[in-house]
């Protein structure tokens, strides 16, 4: 579940590939995964959440990098996604870069993400 309080209008088709998508993630089909977050982002540029899930998706297939910028297309569309935060909280902190990452567990925590208080203390010590 994601946290975040914005409402939005999203195009009908975009939200079939975005369900597309979710489908093929959940199948472990991750590159027919991006290819329908992808058209979903194209249909509806804002598509925060699609952003978000994109990201999960190439963090499993090891792009870290295209990870992180669909992570900051996310919470630069939606400020209020809480475990966007905490994601890219996670991915910076792999990356190497702990003061992003406490930034952005601390921003995630409160956004109401309280977990990420939790990882925020248990990885960056």
């Amino acid at each position: 579940m994601l946290i975040s309080n914005k409402k939005i209008n999203i195009d009908s088709e975009a939200l079939s590939y975005f369900s597309m998508a979710n489908f093929k993630r959940r199948m472990h089909d991750y590159k027919e995964a991006i290819d329908n977050y992808t058209k979903a982002i194209e249909l509806y540029p804002n598509f925060a959440e699609a952003y978000y899930k994109r990201a999960n998706v190439k963090i499993n297939l090891g792009d870290y990098q295209g990870a992180l910028g669909d992570y900051d297309s996310a919470v630069d569309i939606d400020p209020n996604l809480a475990e966007a935060y905490n994601n890219r909280g996670i991915l910076k902190l792999k990356l190497g870069d702990e003061d992003g990452a406490n930034i952005d567990f601390l921003q995630a925590g409160m956004l109401g993400y309280v977990k990420a208080y939790d990882v925020n203390k248990d990885l960056c010590l």
